[in-house]
């Protein structure tokens, strides 16, 4: 037998990468990982320049009209009628990303739905535009309605990441 050295570290997770994708494919199957973090009262974003807020269902709904950001109108008017919210992450007045909260069950995928504990927020559906990716607008989003649930009775937030979604887990 030929002696071949082991994978790199970039190769592992590359081909780990393509094998989930192909599963998910070919049978259906999806591994996540669960992060779970204590929320606490914001002081404003971490990302430099960038402006987080709480968005109102017709700013959103006007962000539909770009495909570039993933949003469906009839799954919009879902979230925000389940009480869903949505805060976007601005830089001089262009939206850099969104990220989805949830305080009741909530659909996940494949017709699965997503249920937790009345302590907990539910944190889904994140999109950074590729331009502003890299900058730490992710974990802006993620923490700059912190003090809006806190002051709802909430302690923690959940969020669920493909196990080879390695930028969303970095």
């Amino acid at each position: 037998a030929r002696y071949r050295p082991p994978l790199a570290c970039a190769d592992m997770a590359s081909t780990y990468m393509r094998v989930m994708s192909r599963l998910d494919r070919s049978v259906g199957l999806r591994v996540f990982r669960i992060f779970r973090r204590r929320l606490r009262a914001w002081a404003g974003a971490t990302a430099p320049s960038i402006d987080c807020r709480l968005l109102p269902q017709h700013e959103v709904m006007a962000f539909c009209a770009d495909p570039a950001l993933e949003l469906v109108p009839s799954k919009v008017r879902a979230a925000y009628s389940r009480g869903d919210l949505c805060v976007g992450a601005f830089q001089q007045g262009k939206l850099a990303g969104y990220c989805w909260f949830a305080l009741t069950p909530t659909p996940h995928l494949d017709g699965a739905w997503l249920d937790f504990p009345e302590h907990v927020v539910y944190t889904y559906k994140s999109y950074v535009r590729p331009a502003f990716r890299g900058r730490g607008i992710a974990a802006a989003l993620y923490g700059s309605a912190d003090a809006h649930f806190l002051e709802r009775g909430r302690t923690h937030a959940v969020l669920c990441v493909e196990t080879h979604n390695e930028p969303s887990i970095v």
